[in-house]
């Protein structure tokens, strides 16, 4: 610039004006050639460098990662898991610290705005199915939307399918579970008792699954209740009759043997009179044929002997003999025979 100022000054000014315009030109061009090279190259550091990190750092640093993983793998909100990896994934070694403390709650926020508007659409939608199914889809539309938008957003998605589902494996459970109660309904009416056959009848009558399972699960035990009575009170007239037959039973036989011992007490008491008498003839006899020996017209009883006649033999005993089944007369009733003297000084 001194230059130009001195060449300015000098005689030819015109053609010197000229020349100066193409050096200033020429001089910027160079300048900002110059300015472009030296922002290109590198500034220096105009902070001090860090200092050293401790095993204290590195620990605190290495459990901050792991927590952010966490976030990253195991969250619900989709936002707090993006925003976890993004974290993670950065350059800046201040990101994780940035993400622990603001960027995890930021993105929180920003799952509960978006869920706060998601939910009243999903609430909507589930209150309107109320009443429109089955026992167990009608009770997880109940559950979740007493639940929280998490559960109403399952419930959407996959909850809804699985409940209806359930529901019709119940209904065919419940239909094979009913062609079951019927055929024991069918089993008691041919094999109970006759209350129990009345009511399974009934039951059965009414062509209802809920009447049949009521049956079975009040009724039967009501009529087998009646007849257990009656079978008890059956098997206690039997009981009482097999007695009173017993009995008779017994009285017919004591009968028959007191019959049997009169029959016999009969027969031998006819045979002892028809002995009696046969022994009564023959003595008889014999006192008629002593009374024709002797002389005697009076043999009419044993009191009234006529007198012996002598003989040279000894005098025999009178001898009883017993008829079969009669024991004898006893001694002192035999007629014992008159001495000699007496008869001597009854004749005298």
């Amino acid at each position: 610039m001194l230059a130009l100022a001195i060449l300015a000054g000098t005689p030819g000014e015109a053609a010197a004006t000229t020349t100066a315009g193409t050096l200033q030109a020429s001089l910027s061009q160079t300048l900002a050639s110059f300015d472009r090279l030296a922002a290109s190259l590198p500034k220096a550091a105009s902070a001090p460098a860090p200092a050293p990190r401790t095993e204290l750092d590195k620990l605190s640093a290495e459990r901050d990662r792991q927590l952010v993983e966490d976030y990253a793998e195991f969250d619900e909100e989709d936002e707090v898991r993006e925003a976890a990896r993004k974290a993670l994934d950065s350059s800046d070694p201040d990101a994780i610290k940035e993400f622990l403390a603001h960027g995890e709650a930021e993105a929180r926020q920003r799952a509960k705005d978006k869920n706060n508007g998601t939910d009243v659409k999903n609430r909507q939608q589930i209150e309107a199915m109320r009443g429109t199914g089955d026992p167990v889809f009608n009770a997880e539309v109940e559950r979740v939307l007493k639940g929280d938008a998490r559960a109403r957003e399952d419930f959407l998605a996959f909850g809804a399918d699985i409940a209806r589902t359930q529901d019709k494996k119940n209904a065919q459970s419940a239909k094979e579970r009913a062609a079951e109660l019927r055929k024991r309904v069918e089993m008691l009416v041919a094999s109970g008792g006759p209350e129990v056959k009345k009511a399974a009848a009934a039951a059965l009558a009414t062509n209802d699954d809920k009447a049949i399972a009521e049956f079975l699960d009040k009724g039967y035990l009501v009529a087998e209740h009646k007849d257990a009575e009656a079978r008890a009170a059956h098997e206690k007239a039997l009981k009482e009759a097999q007695e009173a037959a017993d009995k008779l039973r017994d009285l017919a036989e004591k009968a028959a043997r007191a019959a049997a011992a009169r029959t016999k007490l009969i027969a031998v008491h006819g045979d002892a009179v028809k002995a009696l008498k046969e022994a009564s003839n023959r003595w008889l006899l014999r006192l008629r044929s002593r009374a024709r020996r002797t002389g005697c017209s009076r043999p009419t009883s044993p009191a009234r002997l006529c007198p012996p006649t002598r003989v040279s033999r000894p005098r025999q005993p009178a001898r009883w003999t017993s008829p079969p089944g009669l024991r004898g007369p006893p001694r002192s009733r035999l007629p014992r025979p008159r001495s000699r003297r007496t008869f001597s000084s009854k004749r005298a």
